[in-house]
Parts: C-alpha cells; structure tokens; sequence
C-alpha cells in the first residue's frame, strides 16, 4: 500500500544516526559481544585481508557460526552496514566465514558480533519545533 505521508515524513524528518566502528580483526574489542543499535545508524566493519563479513539467520546460526542461509557482504575491504527501518526491534548477526567447514575465524577468534536495534518511535517529529502559521484572511490584497 502506498502511503505518500511516510515518505513526505522521510523527506521532512529524515532519521540520521552515527557510525559504529568495529576493527574486524582476530578478537576484536567488540566480537562475541551484543551492542545496541538505532536505525540510521552504520555499523562500519574495518577489516584487511583474509576476512569478510556474512550475516547469519538467527542466534542458533550466530552460537553456532553457522552461515548456511546468509550473506555474504564483502571481503578483504572495509563494509558498512546501514541499519534501516525494516531492521527496528531485531536482532542482526554477523560472522567472519573464513576457515572451511568449521570456520575458524568464527568459532575460535570470535569473530562474530550481534546488534540489538531499538524500536522506531512512532512520533520522529518534534511538533512542538515547528512553528505555525497564523491564518490571515485577504480581501483584495490588504489585510482584513
């Protein structure tokens, strides 16, 4: 269904947030562990060569590093991921893939991340901000 007042919303209070750096590398400060997230956001994985960045299907695949279902979105060069609306209220998974069928980068360097996204407030424009314009009546081009 076509709703022109979501995208006219979009236009006027559009949802910008901030980067999340993760330096995708053997152990890295953030692997193994659950952020948090908002949509907007972009999670920009760092990483050099001899690695990449999959998403995994669910926590069973994430607990496991089982990439059976996901993405690959990159190899050997940097990878942002933006959080986008569709993604708000759940949880995203990423893995490394690399070292054959019990990826080693995965289950023994721990490099595998999970980001919570928060629900999208309903109200993303502040009305109280906007100011509003009084109705002036005109007749014949003066003032009444």
């Amino acid at each position: 269904m076509f709703r022109p007042i979501s995208i006219l919303l979009a236009l006027l209070c559009p949802v910008s947030g901030k980067e999340i750096p993760v330096k995708w590398e053997f152990s890295c400060e953030f692997c193994a562990k659950t952020l948090q997230a908002d949509v907007g956001d972009v999670v920009k994985f760092d990483q050099g060569t001899n690695h990449n960045v999959y998403t995994m299907v669910n926590a069973e695949a994430y607990d496991s590093c089982d990439f059976s279902g996901g993405t690959n979105l990159g190899a050997n060069a940097p990878v942002d991921v933006p959080i986008v609306a569709k993604d708000a209220g759940k949880t995203l998974y990423f893995g490394c893939e690399i070292g054959g069928v019990n990826p080693f980068h995965c289950t023994s360097a721990k490099m595998k991340i999970a980001f919570e996204v928060a629900h999208v407030e309903k109200k993303q424009c502040n009305p109280g901000k906007v100011k509003k314009q009084e109705k002036m009546e005109y007749e014949h081009g003066e003032k009444k």
